[in-house]
């Protein structure tokens, strides 16, 4: 079942299971490629769907570099089933693409009668080789009609690329365990964090044409891990931001408790808030109001005064 790879590399694990049968999850290399092939030409139009955002069916081609994606810097693994009475199949496998930030690309795909937990199972295996590769945070762009992944990558460490796009998700995922992902290495722009219901901000095209690095937390009612503001420490991604924008705060106690305790855990961090007719700001804040480009306009005169 080793192929051309050891199967104590990194992101490596062996699980017996029932019937004398054998899960081992190990990294990917060439001779995977046609177990690769079998397993995508068993995908439905849904999960083709899911994985390449079209029902696509690649040709060998893109198996032989998607195994050699260990030559590109980035990551690959192979989840293998064997047993007393079958030959070795690939039931799922994981990679991680390095980008230009630092960051890594996920992508994960599981055979149908595999799923429920063997997925979670691989995106640890592979969070766990990406944090030894010393990859900062994974990203991901997933569909919001695909409940599977988003729910898979909302039950850890996660934050928001916001886009405008509204039918996909742009999600970057901590690899250390940390209660939020961090700003990503390679980009030099101003860091811009936005507090909002999802993440979603109007000016997020506006402030990607401008150059400003924004990513999106889901706001205290949207995560399935503690806010660390909220429980009195300071939010890596709010200490380090240039900007703080908060998106249409709720009228709820935690989200006002959160617009307070910005002041308090991270002094100096500009905070702009986008309000409601029959909201107010709050001492320290300003009001952001016009188009998304005269919003985008303000949180960058903000972000000049936080770096000057």
């Amino acid at each position: 079942m080793a192929g051309d790879h050891e199967e104590n590399g990194p992101g490596s694990r062996r699980t017996e299971l029932p019937g004398g049968r054998l899960l081992v999850v190990r990294p990917m290399g060439p001779a995977d490629v046609d177990g690769l092939q079998a397993l995508y030409a068993g995908l439905d139009d849904d999960a083709r769907y899911r994985r390449f955002f079209a029902v696509y069916r690649p040709g060998r081609d893109w198996f032989e570099r998607m195994a050699a994606v260990a030559d590109r810097g980035g990551l690959g693994l192979v989840a293998m089933v064997a047993g007393p009475a079958a030959e070795p199949a690939i039931v799922g496998d994981a990679t991680l693409e390095p980008l230009a930030n630092g960051d890594g690309e996920l992508a994960i795909t599981v055979d149908r009668a595999w799923r429920g937990w063997l997925g979670p199972y691989l995106l640890d295996a592979l969070i766990d080789a990406a944090a030894q590769a010393g990859f900062s945070n994974v990203e991901a762009d997933v569909l919001c009609s695909n409940l599977p992944m988003l729910s898979l990558i909302r039950c850890r460490s996660y934050a928001v690329m916001p886009k405008d796009e509204w039918t996909v998700m742009r999600l970057v995922l901590a690899t250390d365990g940390a209660a939020t992902p961090r700003w990503p290495d390679g980009d030099g722009g101003r860091r811009v964090l936005v507090e909002g219901a999802g993440g979603r901000w109007r000016g997020a095209a506006a402030a990607e044409a401008a150059g400003l690095q924004v990513l999106g937390c889901p706001g205290p009612e949207g995560r399935r891990r503690a806010c660390p503001a909220l429980a009195g420490a300071p939010c890596p991604l709010a200490a380090h931001a240039d900007a703080i924008v908060v998106n249409h705060p709720p009228d709820s106690e935690q989200w006002q408790r959160l617009r307070e305790v910005h002041a308090t855990l991270h002094p100096g961090v500009p905070v702009l808030v986008e309000l409601g007719p029959e909201d107010a700001a709050r001492p320290g804040e300003e009001v952001l109001a016009g188009s998304p480009e005269e919003e985008v306009a303000a949180v960058e005169r903000a972000a000049d005064r936080r770096r000057t």
